[in-house]
Formats: C-alpha cells, structure tokens, sequence
C-alpha cells in the first residue's frame, strides 16, 4: 500500500511539472509572418512544438533556453535561418539540427557555450554559409578542426583567446569576411602562424579590432596568408601596442594594392607619444592604398625622405591624421601630402577625446632667425617682407585643419603663406587662430587662393572684421557653404554698417552664425543671397524674433532659430513661413508664450507642426503646461481663451460704462463749477491773473419775479449808487445782448468785488436760479468779505440750497421785511446793508 502511494505522489508530482511549464509558457505566442516565425524576446525554456513546417526564416534569441533535443528541428525541412543566440546553452545533441540540410545561416553567438558540440554537428549542416560564433567560452584550438568541415562557409564570426592560432589547413576557400571576436581578459600574441590555416585566403576585407587584447611583441609577417586582401584592412592592437608595432606588421602585405587601410587608435596606455621615421614607414610606403587611416596614434612627428617618392605618394587619395599629438618644433608632413599627385583629402584635425574644448596644436614650425646662414632666417631677421607660395595639387578638394593653432611667432608676422589650391572645394578651419577675416591680418599671414564651395571658419576672433573679407578674396565667390560659430560677430557684424560681410556671395546655400550672441542682423547681410540661400543657422543667439533679412529670403529649406529668446511670432513672420514651401524651423529651447495673449502663435504652430519636427522641446513661458499639450488640445484652449475675451470684455465695458455714467453724473452735478472754472482760467491765460473790478457790486436775483426787479430798481439800486455812491451791474442793466448768458454772468462777477443774493423760495425754480449760487459761492474764496444774502420772504437760514450752504460761515444774512415796514425797521436794514458792504 506504501508503494502504491509513492507511485501516485510521483505521477503527481511529475504532471505538475509539465502542466506548470505549459502554464508559463501560456501566452507567450510567436509572431508568424510569411515564412518567417519569431519567437525572440519571450523568456522560452523551450521550442514550442507547434512551429508551421513552411517555416524558413526562425528567430529563438533572447530566451531562456539550455539545450535542444535530439532532432529538435527534423520537421523543418525548409528552415534556411536560424537563430539561437542570447541564450544559455551549453552543449547540444549530435542530430540537434538532423534534417536542416538547407540551413544556410546558424547563429549561436552569446551562449556562454564550449563549443565541443560543434564537431557532433557538421554531418548535418554542411552547407552552411554564414556561422557566428563569437562571445561563448571555448578556450582551446579544436574548435579550428570543426570549422573546417563548413566548407561553402563565406561569413564567420568566433572569439579569439590565449595561444590562440588556425595552424591547421581549413581549406575554406569560399571565406570573404571573418569577424574575430577578443575576449578581454585574455591577452594573447599575434604570431606569424597564427592566422596559417587560412592560407591561402580568399578574403578580400579584414578587420583585425583587438584593441585591449594584444600584448607585444607582434610578428611581422602573421597577414602573409591573407594572399587575396585587395579591399579595406582594419588593425586596431592598441593599448598595448602602438603604431610602431602596426606599421611593422604589414610587412605580410607589402607591395600589395589596398582600397582603405584603417590603422587608427593605435596608441599606448602609457600616453607616451611615438616618432615615426623611414624605418617604421618602409612597408607602408611600398602599399598602394587610396585611403589611409593613422587618425588617434599619439604621432607626434613623421620623418621620412622616402615616403614622399613612394608607391604610397602616388596611389593615395584620402588621409586623416586627426587627433595626433603634433607639435610646433616637430614637422608636420602637411606641405608634401597635399602635393600628392592624386591626394583628395587631408584632414590633420586635432580635437581631445576626452574634452568638448578644441585645444589647437602649432604644427607650423617656428623659425629661428638667429640663423643668418639661412636665407630665410636672414630675412625674418631684418624684417624683410617675404612672401611664400605654397603650390597645392590641383586634385586636393577638401583640407581639414579644425583645432590646429598655427606657429606665428614675433620674427614671422612679416611673412605671408600663400596657398594656391586650385581644385580645392573644402576648407574647414573652426577654432584656430587663423583669424584672417580681421582688418589688421587680412592679407596677412596666410592667402588662400582656390574656388572653395564649403568653409568653416568657426571659433575665429571676427571681432575686428573686415566687411570685404570674402568680396576682396576671388577663390571664396563660389562659396555654397559657410559655417562660422563661435567667432564673435557680433562685435564684427555691428561695424559692418553697410552689409558687405556676404556681398558678392551669389551661391550661398547654407549659412552658420551661431553661438555669437547676436540680437540682430542688418536688414540687407542677405541682399545678394535672397534667391539662392536653402539653410540659415542662427542656434543659441539672442535673438527676440526672426530677423527680418532672414525673412526676404525667397525659398528657404531649414531655419535653426533654436535656442534663443522667442517668445511668439508676429502675423508678418507667420505668412512669410506660410509662402515657403517645404520648410523646416528648429525652435527648440525657446520659451513659447502658451498664454491666450498668443493664441494665433500657437494655432499656427498647432496647424504646421510637420514644418517643427521637434516641437516638444519647446517650453512654456511661466507655466508647468507643455506645449504639447496645448497644441494637442487647440481647439479646447481656443474655446477657453474665448470665453476668458468676453469675459474680460464684460468686464472692462461694464466698469467702463459704470465710470462713464458716474463721470457723466459728476459733471452735471458740477457743471457749472467746471465751466466757470474754465471760463476763470482761459481769461487768465489772456488777460494775467491781477484782479481789476469794473463794479463795486453784483446783484444777483431772480427777474421773473416782478416783485424783486422793482424793488432792486426802485430802492436798492439807488441806495447803493446815490447814497453809497457805488458801481452797480445787474442782469437787466448789464447783460450784453447776444453773448452767451453764462459768459455775460460770471464776466459781471468776476469784475465785481461783491456780490448781493436778492433771494425768495422761487429763486431756486428760476432756471438760471442754481448756476447764481453756484457761481456766486465759487466767488467768495477769491474776493474779500462775506456773501449779502437779502432774504425777502419767510425762508430760514437752514433752508437755503445747497451750494450756499457749503460756504456757510462766508454768509451774511439780512431780512428784508416787506415795503409796509416802519420806517425805523427800513432805516435799520439799510445800515445793515452798509455795514455789510463795508465789512
């Protein structure tokens, strides 16, 4: 009973396995398209069993599998590809790929693998042609006794190791390209048997990149079985080899004719720098190669007397010695390269790896001129003026110096260097300090004579300029492109008052000015570009909007105004844009306005973002919103801003017509006061501020009321002209026909010294009744002595109108009791009324 039981749990425990493998695997489904089936990517332990016998094409990389079972793939008969690589398999089975005859290409490259497999399965994938190999871990030579079973191989990818060496014959004769792989912590020496086996190679391309790998010494003849290498040769042995060692080692392939030789990055990890003579170069010198590579090998001179008559010199067309460590009591090989008879191209740039700073090397030697046995020496000495012609080949088209400071030391700044290079199209120059685009070393120093189509003169000091610098140098009229960044035109271009700088330059496609701090351009720099330029670069300027010379230009193709200051773009500049056809802008890093103040902006920009590819890198101005998705949300944001204008508008036509009534309800209440006010001032300005009054007393009254006319006429009028012998105005004596009644009343208040208020409850109701009080109330703060108000009814004091009661404590009331008064009572008013006008 115990038995069974053990039997069960087993069962149990097996089926549990195989259902919870299925059940991980459940979902990870394998992409079919065509003939082609991908299964990469999915974490597989291991082939899924249902794959289309139809397949060719097979992809099972970046998975988890560790083995392969017998006859694994004997179903596809028409797999031609496949891929295993990224995985952890270790070993395989003899008839792992029984059936697979028309495989053509196997990748099982990154399986951390030893390879011993390899010789159990040749029998079954012989006709393979592509077999890569590399990052596994076999660390002997019989994987070399397997490979050589792959007899069509044309391609072969394996890693290379300590004692490592094909010293067998492997006879495969259709190899043209082998890819070695060096495992770094493993040096190894490369000797001349090393490569043996190949012999005699069919292989036309060879790239030997063993940079770390390569521990000294290095044979001389290790390439000698690579007997048809006629294509390009890559050798990179350093860090423990230098150049020395690399020029030595084509002692194998001398004599040979080459397309490209790439030797670069060839220096020692002791920095030590090398000195390379005719010994070094005797093997190089006899290749004829096209394009020579010795760019990055720590070179610090090249002496030679023979290179320059070699094979070598007449065959080559292209060389880049950028990066070396050339210094100014050291010749460079500069004049005699570009006198190659077939030279194309010479770069002898010099940036610092490690540095995003130029740091210019003298690589034009310093001339001692205490040699007086020298012509030269004797010359610079007395400060004779010298010119030197340096003949280039007609072939040379493009020359590269970028970060290379020339030499000109005290006893040279009375030589100028001229090149003639006629055939040269491409000259770029950027941070040295030629500095010739200056007023005081313009024609001096160095003339270049050619027909240049691409300059780059970035990082020179322009500060200075000379406005005529392109215009008086004939070899610069066909420029197609001009890249000058970093050369402070800013200084420059403000004295170029007239815009010469790129007159005459009539086929200008592309123009650089970046990184000069300019906030404008003179409105006619691009006057004779306006038809032919394509691309303006005006990157990391200051500039607030698009220049408008940029915006007469008639088609332009590409406009880098990234890294500026713009904040919107005005209806002028947007129509412009809307005129060129295929256009592309580069507004990055500017801080956009996203506010509704520059909605058009930012509709145009929404509705032409096929013209700003990178307008994500556009930042909002004073906001965490992204303009992304303001323009991804225009039409919501439109609405918004909409309804924000109303709004305001509302608001704004509200207080404004609320001002407007309460302004217009102030003036009414006042307008008396404001239009004496006026009236007060226009006679000042005419007639000056002294007071000359015509009249002694003003009576103001009201002439509807029959009552008081009489009464003024009859008793006061003559009270006060005969017995007080005063000058009297009042409005039926006085008034000028005509004139205005407000001009006639306050011209006989304002020229009399007092006014009487003749006043009854009806005076109020006389239409002219408010404008008297109001001016005769304004009158009191400019003349002497207080307001008469004759009051001949029953009104109190508390009830007198408004504007009077404003200047109460300037009244002075006297009654009036009616003409049946006692004569004591009217003999009483009377010298009221005296000591009233007196007081």
């Amino acid at each position: 009973m115990i038995w069974f039981n053990w039997q069960i749990f087993i069962v149990t425990v097996i089926c549990g396995a195989c259902f919870a493998e299925q059940y991980l695997q459940k979902g990870k489904t394998c992409k079919v398209h065509h003939d082609s089936v991908d299964c990469s990517h999915l974490n597989l332990t291991t082939v899924p069993l249902d794959l289309p016998e139809s397949v060719r094409k097979l992809d099972l990389s970046y998975n988890s599998l560790e083995s392969l079972k017998p006859n694994q793939f004997s179903n596809l008969l028409n797999l031609t590809w496949l891929n295993i690589s990224r995985n952890s398999i270790r070993t395989l089975p003899s008839s792992a790929f029984s059936g697979l005859e028309k495989l053509r290409i196997l990748d099982i490259s990154n399986n951390n693998s030893t390879c011993t497999f390899l010789c159990n399965i040749t029998k079954d994938i012989v006709g393979l042609e592509v077999l890569l190999l590399h990052n596994n871990s076999y660390v002997n030579n019989n994987i070399t006794l397997c490979i050589k079973e792959f007899t069509q191989l044309r391609n072969l990818s394996l890693d290379v190791f300590k004692h490592f060496h094909f010293n067998e014959s492997l006879s495969l004769r259709k190899l043209e390209h082998i890819f070695f792989n060096p495992r770094l912590e493993q040096k190894f020496r490369l000797k001349n048997d090393s490569f043996a086996g190949f012999y005699p190679s069919p292989i036309r391309n060879l790239a030997l990149d063993f940079h770390h790998s390569i521990d000294r010494p290095v044979e001389i003849n290790f390439l000698r079985p690579f007997v048809n290498l006629n294509g390009s040769l890559l050798i990179h042995l350093g860090y423990y080899c230098s150049i020395k060692d690399v020029l030595r080692s084509l002692y194998g392939i001398r004599n040979r004719i080459l397309e490209s030789l790439y030797l670069g990055q060839n220096w020692l990890i002791s920095g030590s720098v090398q000195y390379i003579n005719d010994k070094d170069l005797k093997y190089l010198s006899s290749i004829c190669v096209k394009k020579l590579d010795l760019s990055w090998d720590s070179i610090a001179r090249i002496w030679s007397k023979t290179i320059w008559n070699s094979t070598l010199s007449k065959c080559l067309e292209v060389v880049n010695l950028q990066g070396n460590d050339f210094v100014k009591d050291n010749y460079l090989p500069i004049l005699p390269l570009v006198n190659f008879p077939k030279i194309r191209d010479v770069n002898i740039a010099y940036f610092p790896p490690s540095s995003n700073v130029a740091i210019g090397r003298h690589i034009i030697p310093y001339v001692d001129s205490s040699n007086t046995t020298s012509t030269l020496g004797s010359m610079l000495r007395n400060r004779r003026p010298y010119n030197a012609t340096i003949y280039v080949s007609d072939t040379l088209q493009s020359f590269n110096c970028n970060g290379v400071f020339t030499h000109f030391g005290v006893e040279m700044e009375n030589i100028t260097f001229k090149f003639r290079a006629v055939g040269m199209k491409m000259f770029s120059a950027s941070k040295t300090n030629l500095n010739v685009c200056n007023r005081n070393t313009h024609d001096r120093y160095i003339r270049l004579e050619a027909n240049l189509t691409y300059m780059d003169m970035s990082g020179w000091d322009c500060a200075d300029l000379n406005p005529t610098f392109f215009s008086d140098t004939g070899g610069l009229l066909q420029l197609r492109t001009l890249l000058a960044r970093n050369s402070k035109l800013k200084e420059g271009l403000g004295n170029d008052r007239n815009a010469q700088f790129l007159a005459k330059l009539i086929y200008l496609e592309k123009v650089d000015l970046s990184e000069n701090t300019l906030n404008e351009l003179h409105d006619s720099i691009f006057k004779d570009q306006y038809n032919s330029l394509k691309e303006v670069v005006l990157e990391n300027n200051n500039f607030h909007r698009v220049p408008s010379s940029v915006l007469k230009i008639k088609n332009l193709r590409f406009l880098d105004m990234s890294k500026n200051n713009i904040v919107d773009l005005t209806h002028y500049e947007m129509k412009v844009f809307d005129t060129w056809q295929n256009l592309t802008i580069d507004f990055t890093e500017n801080i956009f306005c996203c506010s509704c103040y520059c909605l058009s902006t930012l509709q145009w920009t929404s509705n032409n973002q096929h013209k700003i590819p990178d307008v994500a890198n556009i930042r909002c101005r004073n906001t965490l919103v992204n303009i992304r998705d303001v323009l991804d949300n225009i039409r919501q944001f439109e609405i918004k801003c909409s309804s924000d204008f109303w709004l305001k508008a509302s608001i704004i036509m509200l207080v404004f017509l609320s001002s407007t009534v309460f302004g217009c309800a102030i003036a009414y209440r006042y307008r008396y006061k404001i239009l004496f006010v006026y009236l007060r001032f226009r006679k000042n300005i005419r007639e000056g501020t002294e007071q000359n009054f015509a009249y002694d007393v003003f009576i103001s009254y009201n002439p509807e009321n029959e009552s008081d006319t009489n009464w003024i006429k009859s008793q006061l009028n003559d009270f006060l002209t005969c017995d007080l012998n005063l000058q009297v105005a009042f409005e039926d004596q006085d008034f000028h026909p005509g004139k205005n009644y407000i001009r006639n009343l306050h011209e006989l208040v304002d020229r009399s010294s007092r006014v009487i208020i003749v006043y009854q409850e009806d005076f109020i109701e006389y239409d002219w009744g408010e404008c008297h009080l109001e001016l005769a109330a304004m009158q009191t703060f400019r003349k002497q002595g207080s307001l008469i108000i004759i009051i001949r009814d029953n009104t109190r004091k508390q009830h007198i109108p408004l504007p009077l009661q404003r200047v109460w404590w300037k009244l002075k009331f006297i009654y009036w009791h009616g003409d049946d008064q006692h004569d004591y009572t009217t003999s009483l008013f009377w010298q009221r009324l005296k000591a009233a006008l007196q007081d």
